[in-house]
């Protein structure tokens, strides 16, 4: 319930998420699924703007990372902010583990984003990454997923 004065919209989000926990003893061994509804609430002080906005996503400040200019090199060497064994979280291949292989820097400047992909200067060889894959990979683990930053910033050929 909205103020005199104060504008509320909500909004309902129905959703489905799915998970598999590998090698797991549970029901949760099996890759199975839950449907939610999010409703978000928001609430404004003022009234709604020409387009009938509460807020302009705009103005929001970008975060602290810097943009930074597409990297379309020989491909030889790629820019990696963390090589690390985990279980993937999402789509298809949910719950299965995997080797993310984050890379560096992003070209984009998406205001929502708080990944941290800026603190590296690791630019390993080809040779030395697919090292390092096999290094973290355990015989259980099939999945290297290739991660942002922003994949396309580089070149990933």
């Amino acid at each position: 319930m909205s103020e005199p004065g104060q504008v509320l919209a909500i909004r309902r989000i129905p959703f489905a998420a799915g998970h598999r926990v590998f090698q797991h003893e549970s029901k949760c061994r099996n890759l199975h699924g839950h449907n939610y509804v999010a409703v978000l609430h928001a609430r404004a002080d003022a009234g709604l703007d020409a387009l009938g906005r509460v807020i302009d996503f705009s103005v929001l400040k970008l975060g602290d990372n810097p943009i930074r200019p597409q990297d379309l090199g020989d491909g030889q060497r790629l820019w990696i902010q963390e090589v690390f064994y985990t279980l993937q979280g999402e789509g298809c291949c949910a719950g299965q583990p995997a080797v993310f292989v984050r890379l560096g820097g992003c070209n984009l400047g998406c205001f929502w984003c708080d990944t941290e992909f800026e603190s590296s200067s690791d630019q390993p060889t080809l040779d030395q990454l697919v090292e390092r894959v096999g290094q973290l990979r355990p015989a259980v683990c099939d999945l290297v997923v290739l991660t942002g930053g922003e994949p396309f910033r580089q070149n990933v050929e």
